[in-house]
């Protein structure tokens, strides 16, 4: 009865086809592609040489030679194709090698080959067969490259010592392969291409990828790490990834977290789908693909620790090592220098000024918050100058309030708010603290103190600013001139101060704006800035000595206002006063008078000068109408020539020229 036939058949390589659709998902297939590729063509043995990332994880017990159990093992893996072996070779080349032939002898392949014969008759068994030594070790082999649909060898598949059928159903050795064995390799090859999945994630069943690169990112509005891992160049295709983070309370950099299904439990871990991501093209590396996702950080505080992984629609890999722990640990803002400056506007309301807080790393906006506590009733001579001197108790802290609320990104040289409202025989102290306004924790952070507070009393030892009824034909000498020129022009202010006081006081001045028929509406007093005040001196002749008088020039931008008021503000010392506010004025200077009429007459006791000119009527209210306090005091202050319609101009003689008006 005659034996199988000596050549492949169809029906084997449809059995192979059909082994390899069943298993193509699973991470075993080259176990499953052993036997129906030793039945597709005759052969003592079929090894395959697997590509992974890692060197397999060895797991039997005992001293082992790495090299010999490559040779009794049928599927090896390797990280890298050595290019010294046939299998190496074919895979580089991606072309079937075959021993013997000319390569061969040259690179010496058959000196890596150890064969085992055996003969798989049913009546022999695995015992070792006769007839199969006749020609001793090695006699002939075939590499042939398995491939994926985008051209990467994933596997070489090793056919050692080709067998023939014998008439008598015995199987001989042959000394080479035919081309109908090479063709039969090659169609095989091919439908691998086709069926195996790409790209094909059983290749890395034997390794894990690598640890991944993380790297925090700080922003004013989110808080993100950015995720870099790098994968096989074989595994380029449609591919999902994940990212897996999660807290670690341990010292060791290295160790991480442990990942899902591991020690650490399930819930402190989230889990957050990357979905199809494209490689970086700017990456470097021809053998490895760089991918780079960004994680949003919900939770500010902890370290963490990230991990990734790949997967289809059939298998996903295994985690990967976690990453280096990245601490999301923020500073909260702080102060640069202790100093809380208080500076009363009204009776009810003070300006709280500081400097701006540092930020941690790249962040600018700073959230603040100003808290009120009315403080017990203290007299000024016992009221403490320090924020130690008075530990706040539990229960004065139930009566903290928040007055002021704000964010800011630090552009200012100072920081300031109004706090309104305020009583004026209540003191208080304040208290300014912070936050990020969108990272970072939700607590805020106090920072500064402030001492006790109240409201200022008139002293009316301290004499209040007054300003100087002068026109622009004044001579003034100015100490530092200002390049710019301004929108109003400046205020003289007698300035009856000495110079060791002036330090300790603060120019202050409030607005009154018409708000209707006799009506104003007063604002806060405002500090006048160190830049818009400049010393200044009066002459009164042309071409004399300036006089000693102190006296400043102010320069505020007051063109819509009726009328304003001075004072001045003593802020350092045990206390704070404040000085009488001075008559209501209108910042303009005096007009020049308008149709001006002069008349020289001749009279018994000598020449006389007539002169005529226009003023327009002054605001007055109705009889019928009352009058505002505010209003009344203003039209007082203006009856005596701080108006709006108060005019004075001077008269001089000269030789050839009877009279000039200026």
């Amino acid at each position: 009865m005659p034996g199988p036939p000596s050549h492949p058949s169809l029906s084997a390589l449809m059995l192979a086809v059909l082994r390899l659709y069943e298993h193509r998902t699973n991470i075993d297939v080259w176990s499953f592609l052993l036997e129906p590729l030793r039945n597709l063509v005759p052969c003592e043995e079929v090894k395959i040489v697997v590509r992974c990332i890692a060197p397999p994880q060895v797991t039997s017990l005992g001293s082992h030679d790495r090299e010999a159990r490559r040779r009794v093992i049928a599927v090896t893996t390797v990280d890298r194709w050595p290019a010294e072996r046939i299998e190496g070779h074919a895979a580089l080349t991606q072309r079937i090698q075959v021993i013997p032939s000319q390569e061969a002898v040259r690179r010496n392949w058959d000196r890596y080959e150890v064969v085992q014969s055996h003969c798989d008759s049913p009546s022999a068994g695995r015992a070792t067969c006769r007839a199969c030594n006749v020609g001793g070790g090695l006699r002939c082999l075939a590499a042939v490259p398995l491939f994926d649909a985008g051209g990467n060898v994933l596997a070489v598949a090793k056919f050692v010592n080709r067998r023939i059928w014998s008439p008598d159903g015995q199987q001989q050795p042959s000394l080479e392969f035919s081309q109908l064995d090479l063709t039969m390799l090659s169609a095989f090859s091919a439908i691998f291409a086709c069926v195996a999945p790409h790209p094909f994630l059983p290749l890395l069943g034997t390794g894990q990828l690598q640890r991944p690169q993380v790297k925090l990112l700080l922003g004013d509005y989110l808080m993100k790490v950015v995720l870099r891992w790098q994968v096989p160049v074989e595994l380029r295709g449609q591919l999902c990834h994940e990212v897996c983070f999660g807290p670690v309370d341990h010292e060791d950099e290295f160790q991480g977290f442990a990942g899902p299904g591991r020690c650490q439990a399930r819930e402190e871990l989230q889990t957050v789908p990357c979905g199809y991501l494209e490689p970086l093209e700017d990456a470097g590396s021809e053998l490895e693909l760089t991918f780079e996702f960004e994680v949003p950080i919900l939770h500010a505080g902890p370290d963490y620790a990230f991990s990734v992984r790949c997967r289809n629609q059939q298998m996903a890999l295994e985690w990967s090592e976690p990453s280096m722990r990245v601490s999301t640990c923020l500073v909260p803002p702080y102060p640069e220098r202790e100093g809380l400056r208080l500076t009363p506007l009204s009776e009810s309301a003070v300006q709280l000024e500081w400097v701006p807080f540092r930020t941690c790393g790249e962040l600018a906006l700073v959230e603040y918050r100003v808290v009120a506590q009315a403080a017990p009733s203290l007299s000024r001579e016992e009221a403490p100058s320090s924020p130690s001197a008075s530990p706040t108790s539990p229960d004065e802290e139930l009566g903290e309030q928040v007055v002021a609320c704000f964010i800011s990104d630090g552009s200012r040289a100072m920081e300031m708010t109004t706090v309104a409202y305020l009583q004026s025989n209540v003191s208080y102290t304040f208290a300014v603290e912070a936050r990020y306004p969108h990272v970072g924790p939700r607590d805020f952070s106090r920072a500064l103190r402030s001492e006790c507070f109240c409201s200022p009393t008139a002293d009316i030892t301290l004499p209040a600013p007054q300003p100087l009824a002068l026109d622009s034909a004044s001579p003034v000498e100015v100490a530092a001139r200002q390049g710019q020129s301004e929108a109003s022009p400046p205020l003289l202010v007698r300035w009856p101060y000495p110079k060791d006081l002036s330090s300790q006081l603060v120019l202050q001045y409030r607005a009154a704006t018409a708000a209707g028929l006799n009506r104003f509406q007063v604002s806060m007093w405002n500090t006048v800035p160190a830049s818009a005040s400049v010393e200044a001196r009066l002459r009164l002749q042309a071409g004399g000595d300036p006089e000693r008088l102190q006296l400043r020039l102010l320069r505020l931008n007051l063109a819509e206002c009726t009328a304003i008021q001075l004072r001045v503000l003593m802020t350092q010392g045990r206390g704070r006063a404040a000085s009488p506010p001075s008559a209501w004025f209108h910042p303009r200077p005096p007009a020049r008078p308008q149709r001006l009429e002069l008349q020289l007459r001749a009279q018994e006791a000598g020449l006389s000068l007539r002169c005529a000119w226009e003023q327009p009527l002054q605001i007055r209210a109705p009889v019928d109408e009352d009058v505002g306090p505010v209003a009344y005091a203003v039209q007082h202050d203006f009856s005596r020539g701080n108006g709006i319609q108060a005019t004075r101009f001077q008269a001089q003689f000269r030789e050839k020229q009877l009279l000039r008006v200026t």
